[in-house]
């Protein structure tokens, strides 16, 4: 009932309709786990007891209830929203009203600064927060785990007030009720995501999923990473975007399971849209694997990318700790071939833009400013340190496991071919073989949605491999997915020579035309020719580096068709090779 109200934006308080209720925004002390902490009343709702079905509660009722009738929806003080939590009334006290002393009193913490805002408009966040502020669901049900929700999500009408959402753990499809649940798992056919698997290492899998062409399953797993991104926004048709799905093979039930994902716009110059790792699966590295095979698709395309801003406070943690984790040793590698370390040659040899090498190292303290010049400190206590904050290294995505070519491979240059997947893959299912893969297949939406798409052989045939579907079920069968954009498996463009852009090709850190033809963007590809300085500070503990030899002229010799350099915004002049470090 509060989910509805919140969700259609009509009552603004719910004095009207509750007017014995104890007012919104009252400030009180709530308790939870046997902790009182201070807290704002949001929004409240009947009790339980009077929301039984068989003892329906009528509007006449309702002046007859008093404060302790209702169950209040809470904001901790000092606390994200994703704590906001319904408590009973005997789990609440006024302000100033005396605490039970045999009981454990928590001050409020200091505000966080919201990161998870950054560059929203004002009005259109107070908008976003009044009509997100309950949460339509408390709880989500899916294969064996039950998971408190964070966040609002905009889910069909019908699910809001429920305390649990049920998944179904094979096609993401959503229930009201466990019992509906059994009964549709009882003949879901599908087993892995309605896309194809493009990596493999182990039990992980990593499978493409195009918008356009599953657009159900898209739009359930859209719905469920509401449910934990606060930022995230539903406005815009999955068509648009392509999706990563990260699964784990489950040999006992023979199907994988669906632990994150990341998404992709189609043609825009970011290679990540949204990201998420579901709680369940947390805590295990998938978060920065993800980011890692971001990279490792914009390392096969050859076009550099990053993120799109803005950022969740999860979202940018990841991303600082997995881009200094890249940064040091290209650091130290540069530093022992005796290479210039600059913004530029970061940038081409971890594919990070100019612009996210530069946030990383300033974010951890690394690169600093001294009389307007940028010099790199690193001593040994301050990489100890970093490290430690940036925790273990992400997963390393080996690319020769990655069967996969660009979505707009064409634009890129990349070689016609006829054969993605080995024509014979021993122990395959009936499917695992094509001539052709990714979202310019030519699967039919229902194959798609029903369970179409190629997978690689299962991780171990002795362990129970998924069965094939029945070659008469929609989706079942031999899928072949003739390319339409072409591409050759492994072709990773070099510097040699550049192509003609088409619009669907963009860069972070490059003037690439918007539309129509003009240089293509290979220019990064090429070496530098302004070197850059390395130092060693006094005494031999401190080293630091010149970074910014390359930001006014970026070109190179492996520039594109008309050999163009790129104009970064965050160039500035040369520094002097033999400038003093600190």
């Amino acid at each position: 009932m509060a989910g509805k109200a919140a969700a259609s934006g009509a009552l603004r308080t719910y004095t009207e309709k509750y007017p014995h209720a104890l007012p919104e925004k009252s400030r009180i002390w709530g308790r939870s786990e046997g902790v009182w902490r201070r807290a704002l009343i949001i929004s409240c709702r009947i009790a339980e007891r009077f929301r039984d079905p068989r003892t329906r509660l009528y509007d006449r009722t309702l002046l007859s209830l008093d404060e302790s009738d209702y169950d209040y929806y809470v904001h901790w003080e000092g606390y994200d929203r994703r704590n906001d939590a319904w408590l009973t009334h005997e789990n609440i006290r006024s302000e100033g009203e005396r605490l039970p002393d045999n009981e454990r009193i928590e001050d409020s913490p200091s505000a966080q600064p919201d990161h998870d805002h950054e560059g929203m408009d004002e009005a259109w966040l107070q908008e976003h927060e009044e009509n997100t502020k309950v949460k339509c669901v408390m709880t989500m049900e899916v294969g064996p785990f039950r998971v408190p929700t964070w966040y609002y999500s905009p889910l069909p009408i019908g699910f809001h007030g429920n305390e649990t959402l049920y998944v179904c753990d094979f096609c993401l499809e959503l229930f009201g009720t466990k019992r509906a649940l059994e009964r549709h798992e009882s003949r879901c056919y599908l087993r892995h995501p309605p896309g194809d698997e493009i990596y493999r290492e182990g039990n992980v899998s990593m499978f493409e999923v195009d918008g356009f062409m599953a657009r159900i399953y898209c739009e359930n797993l859209s719905y469920l990473a509401k449910l934990f991104l606060d930022h995230k926004t539903l406005k815009h048709s999955v068509a648009f975007f392509i999706f990563y799905v990260l699964c784990e093979y489950v040999p006992e039930s023979g199907y994988y399971r669906v632990v994150g994902y990341f998404s992709r716009e189609k043609g825009s110059a970011n290679n990540l849209s949204c990201i998420l790792t579901f709680p369940q699966h947390q805590r295990k590295g998938h978060g920065k694997f993800l980011i890692a095979f971001s990279y490792a698709l914009s390392r096969r395309e050859g076009v550099k990318g990053g993120p799109e801003r803005p950022l969740s406070d999860l979202g940018k943690s990841t991303y600082m700790a997995y881009w200094v984790g890249e940064l040091l040793p290209a650091i130290k590698e540069l530093q022992r071939d005796k290479q210039p370390v600059t913004l530029m040659t970061l940038s081409n040899k971890t594919f990070l833009t100019v612009a996210d090498v530069r946030l990383a190292l300033e974010g951890y303290g690394i690169l600093r400013v001294f009389r307007d010049k940028d010099y790199l400190w690193l001593p040994p206590e301050l990489e100890t340190r970093v490290l430690a904050l940036a925790g273990r290294p992400a997963r390393k995505v080996h690319e020769e496991l990655l069967h996969w070519t660009p979505y707009n491979a064409g634009a890129l240059g990349f070689a016609q071919t006829s054969q993605v997947f080995p024509s014979a893959l021993p122990g395959g299912p009936t499917g695992s073989t094509g001539t052709g893969h990714g979202v310019g297949g030519s699967f039919s939406s229902q194959q798609q949605q029903q369970g179409g798409g190629k997978t690689l052989p299962p991780p171990s045939p002795s362990a129970g491999a998924p069965s094939p579907l029945p070659s008469e079920y929609p989706g079942g069968g031999q899928m072949t997915g003739a390319m339409e954009t072409g591409g050759e498996t492994g072709a990773v463009p070099t510097g040699a020579a550049g192509t003609e852009g088409n619009g669907d090709v963009n860069m972070n850190d490059a003037n690439v035309p918007a539309a129509g033809g003009g240089p293509g963007p290979s220019a990064h590809f090429g070496t530098a020719s302004t070197p850059g300085g390395s130092n060693s500070a006094t005494g031999g503990q401190q080293q630091g580096f010149s970074l910014a030899s390359l930001l006014q002229g970026q070109g190179g010799t492996g520039g594109g068709k008309n050999g163009q350099q790129q104009n970064n915004p965050a160039a500035s002049a040369p520094l002097n090779p033999n400038a003093p470090l600190f």
